[in-house]
């Protein structure tokens, strides 16, 4: 997934499930440290084990600090897509639903 963050925007959460497994959910929420994400660059997977034939959710949340400190709402903007996998000559392909 990538974004477009917007001024002092970072990265504050992220969440990536298989659809139907619980089990299998990556969860992280930042809070003092919040991660730069560049423009131009995929979001951070953190080694998640993507498969093929299976379906996903992931989903992102951007905050400005500038803004929540004036109080300009929104302060925060969500990022999500839903996409299942399959395998192409060796290589994961991502199919949006």
């Amino acid at each position: 997934m990538m974004v477009q963050p917007e001024g002092d925007e970072k990265l504050i959460s992220l969440t990536i499930n298989e659809v139907g497994n619980d089990k299998n959910q990556l969860s992280k929420v930042y809070y003092d440290d919040a991660l730069t994400i560049p423009a131009d660059t995929c979001v951070p997977t953190f080694g998640y084990p993507f498969k093929a034939g299976k379906t996903y959710g992931f989903s992102v949340i951007l905050e400005s600090q500038a803004k929540r400190k004036r109080g300009i709402q929104p302060a925060s903007r969500i990022y999500g897509v839903s996409f299942s996998l399959r395998e192409n000559n060796g290589q994961l392909e991502a199919n949006a639903l």
